[in-house]
C-alpha cells in the first residue's frame, strides 16, 4: 500500500522520526517507480545521430575494410552508425522501439576488431535499453556471437553466381535463352549506361519504378537494400531493356560490392506493360556483361525463408512470422526464380538473445524496412 501511495491507517507514526521515516518511504517509492518508467521508455528517448562527416568516415572504412555485398548498404542514408572507441570500426543499425537491428557484421580490419566492436555495441545497447539483434549474418561469422552467448537461426539463403563458367548455351539455360532470342527478335535491346545519368533516363526509370511498386501494392523497402532515389542512381551504372524508341521496360542498378571481384545489383524492376521474359533477358544479359567486365561472381541477393524448412518449433515460428507480414511478400518465390541461373547458396542467420524475441523481430524488421 505504501509503495502505491495508498494510505494505511494501521501505520500511524507517533514520533517526529516516524513521520520523517514515513516520508522517506514515500520518496523512495516514488523514485523507484520513476526509475522503472524511465527504464521501460528509455529507448523511446534515445535517438542516435550521425553527422555527414561521420558517414564519410564510415564510407572510408568500408572502402578500406569492406568484405561483403551488404557493406554498401551499411552507410545508406537510412542507417545509424556506431563507431568503436578509436573509430577504426563501426556497426550499422536501425532502431525501432526496444530493438537495435544490426545489418550483418561490423566493418573492421581484423577479427579482433570485429569482436571488440560487437562488445562495445552490446554495452551501448545495455546502457540505453535496447535489445540488439543481428540480421543476415554469414555462417562463418556465427562464432563472433556465440562467444557472447547469443543464439542464432537461419533466415534464408544468399545466391552467388559463378561467372567464370556462366553461359547461355546448353540445355540448362534453354528457357532463358529462348526468352532472350524471342525478345531480341521483337526489337528489344539490352543497354548499359555508366554514370552520371541524364535526367531523361532517370525520369524513365522513375516511371518503371512507380509502376512496379503499384503493381506489388507495396511501399519502398529498405534496410538490406536501397530505394529509388534519383540522387543516388544518378551516379551508378544502370542496365536496361528497351525498345527501338528507347522506352524502358525493365532496369537494374549496379552497386559497389566489397567481396573480392564480386559484383551485385540493388533494384530490379519492370514496367506494367513489360513483355513476358523481360527479367530473364535483363538478368541473363547482365551476367554476360559483368563477365565481360572481368568479375568472377555476382551476388544475386537473399531468398528469405529458403533452406529453413521447419525442422523444429523455433524455425516454424520464424517462418510463420515472415510469411504473414505483407512487407516480405515480394520476396516469396525468389529462390525458385534465382535457381534457373544455377547459383550456389549460402545460409544467412538472425542472431538474437532470447527465444521470446523471435516473434517480435520480424515485425521490428517490417517497421524499419518501411521507414518507421
Amino acid at each position: 500500500k505504501v509503495i502505491f501511495f495508498i494510505d494505511d491507517k494501521a501505520l500511524v507514526p507517533l514520533t517526529p522520526f516516524g513521520h520523517r521515516f514515513e516520508e522517506s518511504i514515500y520518496l523512495a517509492s516514488g523514485l523507484v517507480i520513476l526509475f522503472i518508467v524511465f527504464s521501460v521508455f528509455k529507448p523511446y528517448f534515445t535517438k542516435p545521430y550521425n553527422t555527414v562527416e561521420e558517414f564519410e568516415e564510415a564510407e572510408t572504412l568500408v572502402k578500406q575494410s569492406g568484405c561483403s555485398a551488404l557493406d554498401y548498404f551499411k552507410t545508406y542514408p537510412d542507417k545509424f552508425i556506431h563507431f568503436s572507441e578509436d573509430k577504426s570500426a563501426f556497426i550499422s543499425f536501425k532502431v525501432t522501439r526496444h530493438f537495435a537491428l544490426v545489418l550483418e557484421d561490423p566493418v573492421a580490419a581484423t577479427i579482433d576488431d570485429k569482436l571488440l566492436m560487437i562488445d562495445q555495441f552490446e554495452g551501448w545497447c545495455k546502457e540505453n535499453g535496447f535489445i540488439a539483434a543481428y540480421y543476415r549474418v554469414p555462417e562463418e561469422s556465427l562464432h563472433f556471437y556465440t562467444s557472447i552467448k547469443k543464439k542464432f537461426i537461419p533466415i534464408g539463403e544468399e545466391a552467388v553466381l559463378n561467372l567464370s563458367n556462366f553461359t547461355l548455351d546448353g540445355g540448362k539455360m534453354k528457357t532463358t535463352r529462348s526468352a532472350i532470342n524471342r525478345l531480341t527478335g521483337e526489337g528489344y535491346l539490352f543497354k548499359a549506361y555508366s554514370g552520371p545519368q541524364k535526367e531523361g533516363l532517370l525520369q524513365k526509370l522513375q516511371t518503371v519504378s512507380d509502376q512496379w511498386l503499384k503493381d506489388l501494392g507495396q511501399k519502398e523497402v529498405a534496410f538490406t537494400q536501397g530505394v529509388f532515389d534519383k540522387s543516388i542512381l544518378k551516379h551508378q551504372t544502370i542496365l536496361t531493356i528497351e525498345d527501338a524508341e528507347e522506352k524502358v521496360y525493365a532496369f537494374l542498378n549496379l552497386v559497389p560490392d566489397y567481396a573480392p571481384n564480386e559484383a551485385t545489383y540493388d533494384l530490379i524492376r519492370k514496367a506494367t506493360d513489360a513483355p513476358n521474359g523481360v527479367l530473364d533477358m535483363l538478368l541473363g544479359k547482365t551476367f554476360l556483361y559483368l563477365k565481360e567486365q572481368g568479375f568472377d561472381s555476382v551476388n544475386m541477393g537473399l531468398a528469405p525463408l529458403s533452406g529453413i524448412d521447419g525442422v523444429d518449433i523455433t524455425q516454424k515460428t520464424i517462418r510463420y512470422a515472415y510469411e504473414h507480414l505483407k512487407a516480405f511478400a515480394q520476396f516469396k518465390g525468389l529462390r525458385k526464380y534465382k535457381e534457373k541461373f544455377y547459383p550456389s547458396w549460402n545460409k544467412k542467420y538472425l542472431v538474437y538473445s532470447h527465444q521470446y524475441h523471435l516473434l517480435q523481430v520480424p515485425r521490428a524488421l517490417k517497421r524499419i524496412s518501411e521507414g518507421s
